[in-house]
């Protein structure tokens, strides 16, 4: 999975030297060759599909990433956690970055408020709904082995408002209709108020979450750290 990616990459990019070279650099990289290593070991040991794609995108990252880089720093600690991680800690994370991070790249100006909420509605029962009919309930040992593979924060005490966390990127619309009218919209505050509010992606969490939610939503995010 890793070979196809990165002929891909090289097959895209041989009118650019800047790639190339990051491309050149990071095979001579030791520390790359110990996470592509420790990723090889990690594939043999599980026959779970989902996680050979994730690691192989962990590594075409990695392989693209100068070897100072966040992407490069997080990489070393996230092919660690992904080893000790079960499914359910995989959609829990990948749910998560979505809900905190992922934004549509432009939303149209000039919208009306209709067609805003309409946009805004579409974009995430898009990107939510293959993911939270996975997402299961976390037990505290859930949370405590998160924490300790060093994939989130926890804190017992914090509270955060989802109606406005789902208006960034798209300003005023109607969210709060989303969240008690919509399945999926439903499914997301119960889970949020739960688990999610109280969770805060490390580096290697935000990392594994962005892997997960672009395999499984099928929609590939730009990682601009």
């Amino acid at each position: 999975k890793v070979a196809e990616s990165v002929k891909v990459i090289q097959d895209n990019t041989k009118t650019d030297p800047v790639t190339l070279e990051v491309i050149n650099t990071s095979f001579k990289d030791p520390d790359f060759s110990a996470v592509l290593q420790r990723a090889i070991i990690i594939s043999a040991r599980t026959p779970s599909e989902d996680k050979h794609k994730i690691l192989a995108r962990l590594i075409t990252e990695r392989l693209l990433a100068n070897s100072e880089d966040m992407i490069s720093l997080a990489s070393s600690v996230a092919v660690e956690a992904i080893s000790a991680l079960k499914a359910k800690h995989l959609y829990a994370l990948g749910l998560s970055v979505l809900v905190e991070d992922i934004r549509p790249t432009s939303v149209p100006k000039g919208l009306t408020q209709k067609q805003l909420n309409q946009a805004a509605r579409d974009w995430w029962l898009k990107n939510l709904s293959p993911l939270i009919h996975k997402v299961e309930d976390l037990s505290d040992i859930d949370i405590r082995h998160l924490v300790g593979v060093n994939c989130i924060e926890y804190e017992l005490f914090i509270g955060r408002d989802l109606a406005q966390i789902l208006k960034s990127g798209f300003g005023e619309w109607e969210v709060d209709k989303f969240l008690s009218e919509i399945e999926e919209g439903k499914k997301l505050k119960e889970y949020y108020e739960k688990y999610l509010q109280k969770m805060t992606l490390t580096s290697s969490g935000q990392l594994i979450g962005i892997y997960v939610k672009d395999q499984v939503t099928g929609i590939r995010t730009t990682i601009n750290w």
